[in-house]
């Protein structure tokens, strides 16, 4: 009987024993976030958090700066700067304006436009002659020269006194009391009406005494004289007329031949200036321009010297509109 083989196992592989790993590995493989890990992840962050705030405080600076300059360039209409009114302007002229066309808010002393629109503001207003210039100011205002308008003349109408200034325009009349009204040369009705203040009258007596009186308004008073009267010169054959002009004084027993108005061209008569040179002569010679017996007339017309001639009547001389020479 056939003995049987027993089955022979593979030989068994011995096991390789694994290298050890450390403790620091196995922790590294386990925590990736290790302090180098963090490093690598924090350190450009913090970099970008230096760079960001650096970028933050340098756009705080460039807008405190531009917020700043912008404020430079800005005002209220309040804090403008407008030539002081001489002292017969009573009324608050910048006041008046502002209040009168709306200005409220800031304004951009860089906007042209608002320049322009402050300046004919100012040009509007009947006090003011001409507007020089609007000019900015650093900081935060501006300058806004004026050249006001002079009262030379009252034109005297049904109800009240006007005044005017030389080249006819009509001014604000509650600036002026009775007593400042006094002081001006004085111009009966010359039969029309002005438009509005700050117009011309429109009437060739307005203009024409106005301009006269330019030369004579500052020494009225010391000449002691009361009124500017406009009197009809014919030509030789001719009917038509021009106006010429003579002055009355406050007692109406003198008169004054001033004659034609400042720059008719075709006149041969002294220059206004020489005419009140001689007036002031003559009350500097003489003390007044009132004869001490007896009416007089003092011509101012002639190329030469005034004329001083007697008047027959003792009655102070009436004060009509208009009068023929």
């Amino acid at each position: 009987m056939a003995q049987r083989k027993k089955k022979t196992s593979p030989p068994r592989k011995k096991k390789t024993a694994k290298p050890a790993t450390s403790v620091a590995v196995k922790e590294e493989r386990a925590n990736p976030l290790s302090i180098r890990s963090c490093l690598r992840v924090l350190l450009p962050l913090a970099i970008f958090a230096i760079g960001f705030a650096s970028f933050l405080y340098a756009t705080q600076e460039s807008w405190q700066e531009t917020f700043t300059e912008q404020s430079a360039y800005r005002t209220l209409p309040k804090n403008l700067e407008v030539t002081s009114p001489p002292n017969w302007i009573r009324a608050d002229v910048k006041d008046e304006v502002l209040k009168n066309h709306g200005f409220s808010q800031t304004i951009s002393l860089l906007d042209s436009g608002e320049l322009e629109q402050i300046a004919s503001a100012f040009a509007f207003h009947p006090w003011v002659k001409t507007v020089k210039k609007v000019q900015f100011r650093y900081p935060s205002t501006a300058q806004v020269e004026l050249d006001y308008r002079t009262p030379v003349l009252m034109v005297e109408v049904p109800g009240g006194l006007y005044p005017v200034d030389p080249s006819g325009v009509l001014l604000p009349s509650v600036d002026f009391t009775p007593k400042d009204a006094m002081a001006y040369p004085r111009l009966n009705d010359p039969g029309s009406l002005p438009e509005r203040v700050g117009k011309n009258w429109g009437n060739q007596m307005v203009t024409e005494a106005a301009a006269i009186s330019s030369y004579l308004v500052r020494d009225w008073q010391k000449l002691g004289l009361a009124r500017i009267v406009p009197a009809k010169h014919f030509s030789q054959g001719q009917t038509n007329f021009h106006y010429w002009y003579y002055l009355v004084s406050q007692s109406g027993r003198t008169r004054v031949f001033w004659g034609e108005p400042p720059n008719r061209s075709d006149s041969d008569e002294p220059s206004p200036i020489v005419k009140l040179q001689r007036l002031l002569d003559y009350l500097q010679t003489y003390g007044s321009l009132e004869h001490p017996q007896q009416p007089q007339d003092l011509d101012l017309r002639s190329p030469q010297k005034i004329l001083i001639s007697p008047r027959l009547t003792d009655s102070p001389q009436k004060l009509p509109s208009q009068d023929t020479l």
